[in-house]
């Protein structure tokens, strides 16, 4: 919808017969009006004067313009280099009068624009007052229209403007002109019809001004665009002009294909870019989309993981570096999710389509402030996205993070105490004070901490909640508090206590989700239907609590979540299939006595999901049934080493617990039920396995937990010669081994290399080979 006719701004013949005989001076009665343009229109600027014969000059940001001495001024294919504020010297042989000024603005995208050539009551503008005490008019040889409140009214003229993109960013651009504004409150402004957002509240008398207002379009592609003098309970009286409106293409970002990660790194005005910060960027994304694939891949769904937008290479994420006109103060706001808010704002304003279909936004606002005490203000982490078919979604994760995001700090086990980290602030750090204590007291640590809690704040941006069973700090969940072991998961050797996972629950989302099935073509946009039949008042049967409903789908069914308390606690997970199914969760989950809170999300196979949100009073009872917390022990273990599963930490107000293990998902428990809670198995057989456990309470209440994960390898090398070098490789979770050579069979074997990152998933050292006829490695457990 580019516009590229020609922007009438001039007086017409008509007026211009309205000129007088010679004064003694001249007198303008007619001054050139400011316009928006798009770049490559051309754009008439035009005088009317009296005082006999007249001579022009016009001006350009207060200098001569060679040449542009006629009483029209015609700027013919715009662009940038001619935006600046204009005027014109109006003189005879007794004086020199002066126009007001008028500001042409050059847009390099123009979606849509009214210079008011015709009637705007008859070209899809609705007047509307709140009383009847003003009027409109439009006056057809100057293109303006005006309204008039005689008194204190709120009035305005309104429209709806159609085939836009959908949910994207635009600005509205209007010129007003006021006189005898009297406020009170909002004056004239331009705004979004029926909302509460608007540009400005000018009152009084002024000359030509530029509003700017920016507005996001619905699902359809269409906005309604507001010219007004008042606003919703606020009145006033005065006259106001509007002329030139246009809506601007803030969204130049392309709309991708296919659902797509994205980063803007967002640099308020009075800050500049972390020398560092778009590098750390790029090099912890495909760690983070590794992490996934190998999640999926150990919970059977395949190597599934999010692609990311790259530059041109194909490889490099691509990073937008945002240039904003807030500070990094008006970014930070109060905190937290004004933060969140005021990051998000921003971004829009400056063109990142966030929250747009097919994109998740990562949005890293260099926006924290370090004080002398070694303390820090900002550091949000907050993310949310629909998680359903092409929804959007946005994660936006302060700066105090970014530095934290070198893959190589999650070695680093240096005290950060004491030190100065110019990319943090200027002041020592000190321990427990610039970062909280429960994240260590390390570089690795605080590193580990940012660089989990930015992919779990992602993670909310695909539509995933939190889940707090089998998470501990360091060592648990990725969507809880588990994240902060997010180092452990790429070195265990050495932190073989930390480790992140993604949750079974999260796993079933994720594998129908449409960011991690990139290579799948969808039509079916319709989310399921559920209908929840279970009892509004229960008294819990062997200590569970019954949900049940029913759910259809004509594309398929694939997986319903069970949600606990806030609707954001994921205590329940399980598959679905067919297009039609009725079935139950039974959970320990619920405050006994209480009324308590739940939600249920269906998901079918095309990624489109359901939310429902009910109550159910639930009655005391002498006892609830267990709640199951598993440790597994490493969560990758060679074939035929130990791995201890451990419930010692589960809850079980019945007493006397006793629990019993599936060791392979099949549903058949291939232990007994044993008061020991923790026990050691050993796997002959390399794959993922899916465990469960059983737990029974000394009431009879037994309990059935989600699946956990474990790898079991053979330990295996892979040899890749380029040139004279050989490139050894393994799994990273084949923790604790090191790599042995030697020349001969049998051999005096020698320790050789420093294991190092090649993918992000595995370790390799490089061999020379050359001189050596041959040459024997092995790996071993030191």
């Amino acid at each position: 919808m580019n516009a590229r006719c020609l922007a009438t701004v001039f007086v017409t013949s008509a007026l211009l017969s309205e000129v007088a005989a010679a004064q003694s001076a001249p007198e303008i009665s007619f001054s050139p009006i400011g316009v928006t343009v798009a770049s490559g229109q051309g754009v008439t600027f035009g005088v009317a004067a009296s005082g006999g014969t007249l001579q022009y000059q016009w001006q350009k940001d207060g200098v001569d313009l060679t040449g542009q001495t006629a009483f029209l001024l015609n700027l013919g294919n715009c662009t940038s280099t001619d935006a600046g504020v204009y005027r014109v010297l109006v003189s005879n042989t007794t004086g020199t009068a002066q126009s007001e000024s008028a500001t042409l603005s050059i847009l390099a995208n123009v979606a849509w624009q009214d210079n008011l050539s015709t009637d705007p009551t008859l070209n899809g503008w609705t007047q509307h007052q709140y009383l009847n005490l003003g009027g409109y008019s439009w006056q057809e040889n100057r293109t303006t229209f005006t309204i008039s409140n005689s008194a204190p009214n709120d009035s305005e003229l309104y429209r709806k403007i159609t085939g836009l993109l959908p949910n994207h960013g635009y600005r509205f651009h209007a010129w007003v002109r006021g006189q005898s504004i009297s406020q009170g409150g909002v004056g004239a402004n331009i705004c979004q019809w029926n909302t509460w957002t608007h540009s400005d509240s000018l009152s009084g008398t002024f000359d030509w001004k530029k509003l700017t207002l920016t507005l996001t379009t619905d699902s359809l592609g269409a906005v309604d665009v507001d010219c007004r003098l008042g606003f919703w309970g606020s009145t006033v009286s005065g006259t106001a002009i509007f002329a030139n409106l246009a809506l601007e293409d803030i969204s130049p970002v392309a709309v991708p294909v296919r659902p797509v990660v994205r980063i803007a790194y967002i640099i308020p005005s009075n800050r500049s870019a972390q020398a560092n910060g778009v590098s750390n960027l790029q090099k912890i994304i495909p760690q983070w989309q590794a992490w996934y694939r190998d999640q999926m891949e150990r919970y059977g769904f395949g190597q599934k993981t999010f692609e990311f937008e790259t530059e041109a290479d194909g490889l490099t994420p691509k990073v937008y570096v945002v240039n904003v006109s807030a500070t990094d103060s008006a970014l930070r706001g109060t905190g937290n999710y004004d933060e969140y808010n005021q990051t998000s704002a921003a971004a829009i304003s400056a063109g990142i389509p966030v929250n747009a279909a097919k994109q998740i936004w990562l949005l890293i606002p260099e926006a924290h402030s370090m004080l002398a005490d070694g303390s820090l203000t900002g550091g949000v982490f907050l993310g949310g996205g629909g998680g359903s078919g092409n929804d959007g979604g946005t994660a936006v994760v302060d700066s105090t993070a970014l530095a934290r995001m070198d893959p190589s700090l999650q070695t680093n086990e240096t005290a950060y105490d004491g030190a100065v980290w110019p990319a943090i602030g200027p002041y020592p750090m000190k321990n427990a004070t610039t970062f909280v204590w429960f994240e260590g007291n390390t570089y690795s640590s605080v590193s580990s901490s940012a660089q989990g809690g930015a992919l779990h704040e992602l993670s909310h941006a695909f539509g995933l909640f939190h889940d707090y069973r089998n998470d501990g700090n360091f060592n648990g969940n990725l969507m809880y508090n588990g994240f902060r072991g997010f180092r452990g998961d790429f070195h265990p050797a050495q932190f073989p206590g930390d480790h992140v996972s993604l949750s079974y629950a999260a796993a079933l989302a994720l594998n129908t989700s449409r960011y991690f099935n990139p290579g799948k073509t969808y039509t079916d946009d319709s989310p399921p239907d559920v209908v929840v039949t279970a009892a509004a008042a229960q008294g819990p049967a062997g200590g569970l609590v019954q949900i049940s409903f029913t759910a259809t789908d004509s594309g398929g069914l694939a997986s319903a979540l069970l949600h606990y308390d806030t609707g954001n606690e994921i205590v329940g997970e399980m598959t679905l299939d067919g297009t039609a199914a009725t079935a139950s969760f039974s959970t320990p989950y619920f405050h006994p006595g209480q009324t308590n809170a739940f939600g249920l999300s269906v998901y079918d196979k095309s990624g489109n999901k359901r939310d429902t949100s009910f109550t159910i009073a639930v009655s005391q009872v002498t006892a609830q049934a267990p709640q199951l917390y598993l440790i597994v022990t490493p969560p990758s273990a060679a074939v035929g080493n130990a791995v201890l599963l451990d419930a010692s930490r589960s809850t079980a107000s019945g007493g006397n617990l006793q629990v019993q293990w599936d060791l392979n998902g099949d549903g058949i428990y291939d232990t007994p039920l044993s008061a020991d809670l923790a026990t050691t198995v050993r796997f002959p057989t390399p794959g993922s396995y899916l465990l469960r456990a059983r737990a029974v309470d000394g009431t009879g209440n037994s309990t059935v937990a989600t699946f956990m994960d474990l790898r079991i390898y053979q330990p295996s090398l892979k040899i890749d010669l380029v040139g004279q070098i050989a490139r050894l490789s393994w799994p990273v979770w084949m923790a604790g081994f090191g790599l042995q050579a030697g020349d001969t069979l049998p051999s005096a074997w020698t320790s050789i290399g420093t294991p190092a990152s090649v993918s992000g998933m595995s370790n390799s050292v490089e061999v020379p080979m050359m001189g050596v006829p041959r040459k024997f490695f092995r790996l071993v457990r030191p």
